[in-house]
């Protein structure tokens, strides 16, 4: 089966979004000390607190009415101003694709910015992911997910690879991605073409490169391409 690499559309949204934990719920009502903010992508959107933080937004992610969540920053707004509702919409993208893994890890809390530090027992996950304003240029991001260890381990079937060597690579694993979509570039090495070879039929997620460190590896030898303009904090 071949799975389609998704692109997000970089779109503001019709009324700035208020920095916070948002919510995005199945059904009409509201979390607990949250503010109503209409609907958005399908759902009904709602705000905590000012003051919550990831340990709430986690909590969220508990409520059986919840869809998705994201932590919104102040001041950190790097896709033209699309930001919150692109982490929005990749988490609840990583979702749906989850529903039929074997221990669907879902629903999900995203971040633009590396969240840090972390609640005890949690980790980071940098998503590589593909937006979009117009379908024809592609701009590569880092969008982020929080979940608990045991969650990370029922989503990647093992134990998390060395993250800090990904997260010090998150710049390389961006260009390889623009890269693979241009194979004849690519594939002039014989680590470009494994990689693309390996690929047939799926794109390169994080997940892919977790399971594959020394494919990636030397893949990173292949690399012609110029660093696109972009930052691995906001990179799916």
């Amino acid at each position: 089966m071949t799975t389609v690499e998704p692109v997000f559309a970089a779109h503001r949204p019709a009324t700035r979004l208020p920095t916070g934990v948002l919510v995005l719920s199945n059904v009409p009502g509201l979390p607990a000390g949250s503010r109503d903010l209409g609907g958005h992508l399908g759902h009904h959107l709602s705000v905590l607190s000012e003051h919550a933080g990831i340990t709430d937004a986690l909590h969220a992610l508990t409520l059986p009415t919840t869809a998705a969540t994201a932590w919104h920053v102040d001041g950190h707004d790097p896709v033209d101003g699309s930001t919150p509702m692109l982490t929005l919409a990749l988490a609840l993208h990583l979702a749906d694709h989850r529903r039929h893994d074997d221990h669907p890890v879902r629903p999900c809390l995203t971040s633009a910015i590396r969240p840090d530090p972390l609640p005890p027992d949690t980790v980071r996950i940098p998503h590589l992911v593909a937006s979009a304003a117009d379908h024809h240029h592609l701009r590569d991001h880092v969008v982020w997910e929080v979940m608990t260890r045991r969650r990370a381990h029922a989503w990647l079937g093992t134990e998390l690879p060395d993250q800090a060597w990904y997260e010090a690579r998150l710049p390389d694993l961006l260009r390889l991605r623009a890269c693979l979509r241009t194979p004849d570039v690519i594939t002039t090495s014989t680590a470009g073409r494994r990689l693309a070879e390996s690929l047939t039929g799926q794109y390169l997620s994080i997940r892919f490169a977790y399971r594959h460190q020394k494919l990636i590896s030397h893949a990173f030898t292949a690399l012609p391409c110029p660093r696109p303009p972009t930052t691995p904090q906001m990179s799916t």
